[in-house]
């Protein structure tokens, strides 16, 4: 049987049509099959949550990129009565059910419109005249910043403490040039890949990446991990 490999986390997880990703030429020299599970500008708690709802512990390696620790969720439903309604009902849940098997289910509720960050919405909900809508405005004018990046943070942690627990090889690969994950998680002991590629300024794929800079990519990845399993 084929080694399994699940790639997942934003938009960066995603398998381009044409440039492809770089973990799948990976896998496709080591012969292992593979599965990628990109939601386009997600946030961690959103992405983390939705491979707990999968069959997950069937893989042999899970590569997870990371993105950015200040994305959001956020609701189409600003009126208050549909508010105290997701609250209450979430209220009653809880009474019925562990948090566990409650919070198992898939995140992207009804009252889901899309996901937020200090940026504006990913493209599929972006305001085409200014990138912000009111509920991304809102939303970050009321959050306490530490602890919508604590949330995130929690999220990837746990996919970390569930892998160990699962003895799954995990693999936390970082957005393009940034400067702050590593930092992040030196004190975790877990295998970080720095991804340090500039970026061009137009996307040349879903994925962001061009397929010369998968390629290079591939070959960093295999330098480093290429024995992971």
């Amino acid at each position: 049987m084929p080694k399994e490999v699940l790639v997942a986390g934003d938009s960066y997880a995603r398998l381009d049509p044409d440039a492809g990703h770089w973990a799948n030429k990976w896998c496709k020299d080591k012969e292992y099959q593979i599965t990628n599970f990109g939601l386009g500008g997600a946030n961690h708690v959103s992405v983390v949550n939705e491979i707990f709802t999968k069959d997950w512990q069937r893989y042999d390696l899970i590569i997870y990129c990371m993105t950015s620790w200040l994305r959001a969720g956020v609701s189409n439903n600003s009126k208050s009565s549909a508010f105290l309604e997701r609250v209450n009902n979430f209220l009653d849940d809880s009474e019925k059910s562990t948090f566990e098997k409650l919070l198992s289910k898939n995140i992207l509720d009804n009252g889901f419109k899309g996901y937020a960050n200090l940026s504006g919405f990913s493209n599929n909900h972006q305001n085409p005249d200014t990138f912000w809508t009111k509920e991304t405005t809102n939303l970050y004018k009321n959050i306490s910043i530490p602890f919508l990046a604590r949330s995130n943070l929690f999220a990837v942690e746990t996919l970390i403490l569930k892998c160990k627990i699962a003895n799954i090889p995990l693999v936390l690969a970082t957005t393009p040039n940034d400067p702050t994950t590593i930092d992040n998680f030196k004190m975790f002991d877990t295998n970080i890949f720095n991804i340090t590629h500039s970026l061009p300024y137009s996307d040349p794929s879903i994925n962001h990446l061009s397929e010369d800079l998968h390629e290079e990519i591939k070959d960093k990845f295999n330098s480093e991990y290429g024995d992971i399993i």
